[in-house]
């Protein structure tokens, strides 16, 4: 519909599906302006504009839109009181005959009210203990990213982004680590596992030569989730990362301006991982905004 710097108006049939804006927000890098409209509607701009097939279904709705004229208005004219008939022909009616009218019933008395119950004894209330739910906090503070934000808004260099991406996943997942991709390498440059940094994660290196999970989000640009497969550089990712082998990882590209500069693995014991790629992806949405910033701001002091 249109794009205004940053922020791209789209055209939906339900603006409210938070999965495809958030879907579309990360390949595009834009701030997504959803704008509802009807599904025919849509359907048959996708068939004007991009050729696209529309079933037959829709393709009377629209020919039936087109084809019907707008209803004329119509106007009501009163209709013409009748003549009264010449008084020679009037034919008197005959008399109704009378009936005599039974006399109405007596009303009925009304019943007596019931008395109304006495009132409730007042109850003492009792001092109690607020308890919070415990997942309903977790879910509550999972979401409380404005200090992050803010702090996104105001990096200096890329290894600052990195950090605030580190020091948040660290705190919500069992593993959180993040490579730095030069050329046809991944390397390490830091990760935690259980709260604690690994030493001697920067001396890990995946080349992209051969299989592993780390090639295939690169190439893909997209995020991997699942167990890793039994490869040998898969293999030393999980050496690297403590040796030992989870049952399911995220791993998601941060992307700049069409290219794959960093990569996150994520492990989460006990977790659904598949509930948090929404949110990983909005961080890392942010983050590559905080990238191009910063590769804006060097531009203005080169000129």
């Amino acid at each position: 519909m249109g794009l205004d710097k940053k922020r791209l108006s789209l055209a939906m049939a339900d603006p409210a599906d938070l999965a495809a804006l958030d879907d579309i927000a990360f390949i595009t890098g834009y701030l997504v302006r959803p704008q509802i409209t009807p599904e025919f509607r849509l359907i048959q701009a996708l068939g004007q504009y991009y050729q696209m097939q529309i079933s037959p279904r829709f393709q009377k709705i629209i020919d039936r839109l087109h084809s019907e004229p707008a209803a004329p208005t119509q106007t009501v004219t009163p209709a013409a009181e009748p003549k009264p008939a010449a008084a020679a022909q009037a034919v008197p009616a005959p008399p109704a005959p009378l009936v005599e009218a039974a006399p109405a019933p007596a009303p009925e008395p009304a019943p007596e009210a019931a008395p109304a119950p006495p009132p409730p004894p007042p109850v003492e209330l009792e001092d109690v203990e607020i308890v919070e739910e415990g997942t309903l906090a977790e879910r509550v503070e999972r979401y409380a990213v404005d200090d992050i934000s803010k702090a996104m808004a105001r990096v200096e260099d890329r290894d600052e982004i990195a950090a605030l991406l580190l020091d948040y996943f660290a705190r919500e997942f069992s593993c959180a680590a993040l490579f730095v991709v030069r050329g046809d390498v991944a390397s390490g440059w830091r990760a935690y596992r259980d709260g604690h940094e690994l030493g001697g994660f920067d001396l890990v290196h995946i080349p992209f030569a051969r299989a592993s999970a780390l090639k295939t989000v690169t190439e893909g640009k997209s995020y991997y989730l699942g167990p890793l497969a039994e490869t040998p550089l898969n293999a030393r990712l999980v050496e690297g990362l403590g040796g030992m082998k989870p049952d399911s990882a995220l791993i998601m590209p941060l992307v700049i301006v069409g290219r794959v500069v960093d990569i996150l693995y994520l492990e989460g014991r006990g977790m659904d991982l598949s509930s948090r790629v929404t949110e990983v992806q909005r961080m890392l949405v942010k983050a590559s905004f905080a990238f191009e910033m910063l590769i804006c701001r060097e531009k203005i002091l080169m000129m």
